[in-house]
């Protein structure tokens, strides 16, 4: 275990003690990896707010603090190696919406990027190590020849602008599944369609999460799926595998 995800409503409070904290156990632990979830997310009531100072029109900043520079400045001291989340609005969980709508907050992720490239990447350089593509894709709602073709745009709009901003920055996405909505097949046979149409580029990851926690997934098909997916990984060349293991169970609670 190399890395994991952390959210800002659980690190709002913390002074500099207890982010050092933190690193000191994780690297203790063996990991040199934290990424940071959503920096800019729009709430069902359609508020937009931000982590970090933000002028973008429309967002407000959440906190007093801010929770990209405590992340990155003690990222720095220990040596980790920080993705950090671009935009998130909570009506992707709908599947309700028209393709140029997701194409939209597709361009405010590159705006977020561009704030936050602007504020922090010179300070802490390698530190500010990748992004994370927030937008959790399932088996569910890319089954057809449209969906995935829409995906991909998506994804291109984001990809495109940050291997020109960023081009040293891996770009990272994590997707999901349920075994009760489709195939392992099936469900490969969708990454590899979307990687055909995808600018993905040699060093960025794909991380699907294991879905044992959330109970989309069981340990006995578990291989079957991770499988699947990569052989779909392989026909992207130079995209990274890693697996994103879920460490709760289904109702929040922590894993045996």
């Amino acid at each position: 275990i190399e890395g994991t995800f952390i959210q800002d409503y659980l690190v709002a409070s913390w002074d500099d003690y207890r982010w050092e904290k933190e690193y000191k156990a994780l690297a203790e632990a063996g990991m040199k990896y934290l990424i940071l979830m959503q920096t800019v997310y729009t709430g069902k009531n359609g508020e937009t707010t931000s982590i970090y100072p933000s002028t973008l029109s429309g967002v407000k900043t959440k906190y007093a603090v801010d929770i990209v520079d405590n992340c990155l400045r003690n990222a720095k001291k220990f040596g980790f190696k920080v993705f950090l989340g671009l935009n998130f609005n909570e009506k992707w969980w709908d599947a309700d919406y028209a393709p140029e709508w997701i194409y939209e907050q597709m361009q405010i992720g590159n705006k977020v990027a561009e704030e936050l490239v602007h504020q922090y990447k010179n300070q802490y350089g390698e530190t500010m190590y990748g992004w994370y593509w927030q937008w959790e894709v399932d088996n569910l709602h890319t089954k057809t020849q449209k969906e995935q073709e829409v995906l991909a745009q998506a994804l291109n709009v984001n990809l495109d602008y940050l291997h020109q901003k960023t081009p040293e920055m891996p770009i990272l996405l994590s997707p999901f599944m349920n075994y009760k909505l489709g195939s392992a097949k099936e469900y490969g046979q969708i990454w590899t369609n979307v990687f055909n149409k995808t600018n993905f580029k040699e060093g960025d990851i794909f991380a699907p999460q294991d879905c044992i926690g959330a109970g989309g997934l069981t340990l006995d098909v578990l291989d079957e799926w991770f499988n699947a997916l990569s052989q779909a990984v392989k026909t992207q060349p130079g995209l990274i595998y890693w697996g994103n293991i879920e460490t709760f169970n289904q109702f929040w609670t922590t894993a045996s």
